[in-house]
């Protein structure tokens, strides 16, 4: 009862008449797990007191320490941790415990961590104390970490470990490699495929419907692909259910292969049901911008406050927006600077640049002119359009850095080459007027102009009327600064910005 939705007051019941020397001790091991579901810790505390104040025969002690570790962990308490971990081991020898040891020495949460290779040792040595989960880690350090210790023949070793106890996530993970890496053994990949089919794990349902989408390995089949997705959603993938909500936003096998938005949604939202962060954050989005209908901002904060709850960093910056710009909720400077700073702590990009327009402007914080530009450059770097543009600003005022019209040009123009309607604008205007170091070029200026005014940016209307109408380049075709000044007043751009 206590593991079927609604009954767990039921389960609690019968939990309760349950008598006997026998049982006495397994009742307060399950009301443990109960008290840590509802997120009781005061009674978590009270019971593993209790519990350990019992003799406990050596499978049961085992299990009492790792309890004990695994409350450790949710506490940030790595070496209590490692110390109860151990303990543990005495009692039995678990791999789950030697993974979890393993695993803080190798992410260094422990104090004297132990080398990454001594780690691979103990993850070797899980394994064989039959905690087959390990296997994933051991695939990504020797097959994808790229660290000095990579070995893909281990790495792969190790994988048909795992099929031949019947690991579902090896034999997918196995199968991939052989295909994308070995042509020759592509039918021995897909077999492996099959099998981890056959053992239920959901991700080789996505991984065989990627091939029947691609039309390479497989004849292309998008029907068939849409089976598969079907199947792995209802093995509990989020992310199945995220890409078939995919196909119908781009309305690929839909009818008259058109967009299907309500559908899309739909499963988007059973993504977010099944904890996949990206059909949170779709989810956010479409009721934000009524994508299937109406927008419903109540609908968009809960999904977008999930999210974040989760560690979107996407639905940080989002969410943060909302409470910037009192979007359906209180504007709220302060709580949207510290979404931004969540998801800048998580090198989110997006985090980075508005982050360092909280920065600059006050939003929610002091102004901090050398933070902001740290910030706008690490975004930059990664090719984030708009904080090109912010950077270049910085270069042209000596904001948070020195002044350098070279450098101002540079990225300006970087952003306005990726079609950034404003940055046009400006690369424009530079060569107008010139700039620190950069001398005026009208033929350029006129171009960039105009590409301004081919995305609508407002101020290039009327920057490139006063173009046509002061004929700087003896064009003589004053008549067409009219229109220009027209199109600049209808949308209240009376003087330059």
């Amino acid at each position: 009862f206590l593991y079927n939705e609604g009954s767990q007051e039921a389960g609690k019941e019968w939990l309760a008449k349950a008598t006997g020397k026998e049982v006495e001790v397994r009742k307060l091991f399950i009301q443990l797990q109960i008290a840590h579901q509802e997120n009781n810790k005061e009674e978590v505390n009270s019971l593993l007191t209790e519990i350990g104040n019992r003799h406990l025969p050596s499978p049961l002690a085992c299990i009492f320490y790792e309890w004990k570790a695994f409350f450790n962990e949710t506490e940030n308490q790595y070496d209590a941790a490692v110390d109860n971990y151990r303990i543990a081991c005495q009692y039995a020898a678990g791999g789950f415990a030697y993974h979890r040891i393993t695993l803080m020495h190798y992410h260094q949460l422990v104090t004297n961590p132990m080398p990454a290779e001594e780690c691979l040792k103990n993850f070797e040595k899980a394994v064989r104390y039959g905690n087959f989960d390990t296997i994933q880690s051991l695939w990504y350090l020797y097959g994808k970490s790229g660290r000095e210790f990579q070995n893909t023949d281990r790495g792969l070793y190790w994988l048909e470990k795992g099929v031949l106890y019947n690991q579902g996530y090896a034999a997918n993970e196995l199968g991939t490699y052989l295909l994308e890496n070995n042509p020759e053994k592509a039918e021995t990949g897909m077999d492996y495929l099959d099998k981890a089919m056959e053992l239920k794990f959901p991700e080789a349902y996505l991984t065989k419907a990627w091939y029947y989408f691609k039309g390479d390995m497989l004849e292309k089949n998008i029907s068939k692909a849409q089976e598969l997705l079907q199947k792995g959603m209802e093995l509990g993938s989020g992310n199945a259910a995220y890409q078939l909500g995919n196909l119908y936003e781009q309305g690929i096998g839909t009818e008259n292969d058109t967009p299907d938005y309500v559908k899309a949604l739909e499963y988007y939202e059973k993504a977010a049901e099944l904890g996949y962060l990206p059909g949170y954050e779709r989810c956010g989005l479409y009721y934000l911008n009524g994508y299937a209908g109406e927008a419903d901002m109540e609908k968009c904060l809960s999904y977008y406050e999930k999210g974040s709850s989760h560690g979107s960093p996407y639905c940080k910056v989002e969410l943060g927006l909302l409470y910037l710009n009192g979007n359906g909720v209180e504007e709220n400077e302060e709580t949207a600077f510290t979404l931004f700073q969540e998801a800048a702590e998580t090198e989110y990009i997006a985090g980075y640049y508005f982050l360092g327009r909280c920065y600059k402007y006050k939003w929610g914080t002091e102004e901090n002119p050398d933070k902001a530009f740290e910030l706008f450059e690490k975004a930059a770097k990664e090719e984030h359009i708009q904080a090109m543009a912010e950077l270049a600003l910085c270069y042209e005022h000596g904001y948070g850095t020195e002044e350098s019209g070279r450098k101002a040009l540079l990225y300006m123009k970087k952003a306005a080459e990726k079609e950034y309607a404003y940055a046009q604008y400006k690369v424009g205007c530079y060569y107008m007027y010139g700039l620190e170091g950069i001398l005026r070029n009208y033929d350029e200026a006129f171009n960039w102009l105009s590409k301004a005014v081919e995305n609508e940016y407002p101020y290039a209307y009327l920057e490139l009327g006063d173009y046509y109408f002061y004929d700087y380049t003896n064009r003589d075709e004053e008549e067409k600064a009219y229109s220009l000044y027209q199109k600049a007043a209808q949308q209240g751009i009376l003087m330059r910005d």
